[in-house]
């Protein structure tokens, strides 16, 4: 059983100022020429690293199996897919993940591109004065439309399967992340609901787990997973997570005590970690995960 496993693709496509990508205040105190040119650099970044991640992979194949870890697109001003434009290139993007791996089944882990997410750090900064730095994102989070949306178009916002005695586990981190950070009380109620649900889906199906792979997408929130996970901790082989876009900072941050009993690892983003006028690029697009006879093999590949 060979898996094929990325993240944080970011795709976009056609981006324009009122879209709010790519760091919308930011774009929006440049004059308009220069904000068209600016979108337009970040559109081809994203699709070129992600059609490049595609071509090495399928050279690198066959697969069982494709699980991407979220923020496949970069959604509408952290609102997830709840504009037709951002429905499209989510389109687009699958259209490009099957025109490569047509027969392969596929599994998409929620991120918060995906559903829209509240932006912790941009309240904090912005209590400085620096919010511009990774944009303002008014009216921005999680709704119950987005979530809708989320379901509809990317499947379960969590699922479980077994696949040589290991039992998958792919939870959503946006909910639990919503429950700290909504503004409202009504998103704090509903995703403080959803995640009892996810809480009792992660018990049902641990505990009867011989061996268990989690797969989440932002692992900032692993740590709310304690109690849950409980004794069940030396039952999980691996801990897979997107989010960080670069391995190394999975490995600093993999460094507490938690984490480092869960096998913490972070899957690579094929565009790098982005900043608002470049990005580092990362060594590594994308990761494999081999199966075979109760034992696994993890590798990254450039």
């Amino acid at each position: 059983m060979r898996i094929l496993l990325f993240s944080d693709t970011h795709f976009s496509l056609a981006s324009e100022p009122e879209d709010k990508v790519w760091w919308p205040f930011l774009v929006s105190k440049m004059p308009t020429k220069i904000s068209k040119a600016y979108l337009a650099t970040w559109d081809k970044r994203a699709s070129s690293a992600y059609k490049n991640m595609l071509r090495d992979a399928k050279n690198l194949g066959p697969y069982d199996l494709i699980i991407s870890l979220g923020d496949n697109i970069h959604g509408t001003n952290e609102r997830g897919m709840v504009n037709k434009k951002a429905r499209f290139t989510w389109n687009i993007f699958c259209q490009h993940l099957e025109n490569s791996f047509s027969l392969v089944p596929k599994k998409f882990v929620w991120g918060g591109h995906d559903v829209g997410f509240f932006n912790r750090f941009v309240k904090i900064l912005s209590q400085f004065k620096l919010g511009w730095l990774l944009g303002a994102q008014n009216k921005s989070g999680m709704t119950k439309e987005a979530f809708k949306l989320a379901r509809e178009t990317m499947g379960p916002p969590w699922q479980s399967f077994i696949l040589e005695r290991f039992t998958f586990l792919l939870l959503n981190s946006e909910v639990i992340r919503a429950s700290f950070d909504a503004p409202d009380l009504e998103t704090k109620d509903f995703a403080t609901r959803m995640i009892d649900e996810q809480f009792q889906f992660i018990s049902d199906n641990l505990k009867p787990a011989d061996k268990a792979i989690i797969v989440i997408h932002d692992p900032n929130v692993i740590r709310h997973l304690r109690n849950v996970i409980g004794s069940n901790a030396k039952k999980v082989a691996l801990t897979l997570a997107g989010h960080f876009h670069l391995p190394l900072i999975g490995k600093i941050f993999g460094l507490q005590p938690f984490l480092r009993k869960l096998n913490f690892k972070v899957v690579p983003s094929p565009l790098g970690l982005e900043l608002p006028f470049g990005c580092i690029k990362s060594r590594y697009r994308f990761c494999t995960l081999e199966i075979s006879g109760g034992i696994f093999n993890f590798n990254y590949h450039k």
